[in-house]
């Protein structure tokens, strides 16, 4: 019923932050080596291998800062959603865009709490349901933002978070049920 992992992605930005290092590295070295009137060897060795300790020690900190979540978030398409909507599921659907977006127009139902770079506490989320995080953005950044901290920091279950893919771009595009205004508080 849910899917897709995003421990994929975070391997392809461990990745990418490995060659930029790399690459910082090499393009600072190459200019330390083509400095040969100006520096002295030993200048030019202490030079090298700082670059090249700062290389490895800003390697193993993206690992480390990348593996700090290696939750496996799950996806619920819009499909789903729609069909847990209409049977009254007991579900929890969450906007996480900013109050003037969220009144301009939500999911039917869903509640408003907006995305923020460190949620300080989670006080209207309940733990008993299972809750349904949607955003506005292109690869639902700020959903998996604000899920990966109530897991994270709040201890919430991994498996009772999903994300909807799509967003509410998708849900809009599919001509699914919204509303305007407050909604529930």
């Amino acid at each position: 019923m849910f899917s897709k992992s995003y421990s994929d992605e975070s391997e392809g930005a461990v990745n990418r932050s490995f060659r930029f290092i790399y690459f910082v590295s090499w393009v600072g070295l190459s200019a330390i080596l083509r400095k040969d009137d100006l520096m002295k060897k030993s200048v030019k060795h202490a030079a090298v291998l700082l670059l090249f300790f700062s290389g490895i020690l800003a390697t193993t900190l993206v690992i480390f800062i990348s593996s700090a979540s290696s939750v496996e978030l799950q996806h619920i398409s819009a499909e789903e959603l729609k069909k847990l909507v209409e049977s009254k599921s007991n579900i929890l659907v969450v906007d996480v865009q900013p109050k003037a977006a969220y009144e301009a127009g939500h999911i039917k139902g869903a509640i408003n709490f907006p995305w923020t770079k460190e949620i300080s506490g989670p006080a209207k989320l309940p733990r008993n349901k299972p809750i349904v995080i949607y955003c506005d953005c292109t690869h639902e950044e700020d959903s998996i933002d604000v899920a990966t901290q109530l897991i994270d920091r709040f201890s919430y279950d991994s498996n009772s978070i999903k994300v909807l893919t799509g967003g509410w771009s998708g849900w809009v595009k599919l001509g699914y049920v919204t509303e305007k205004g407050q909604g529930k508080k």
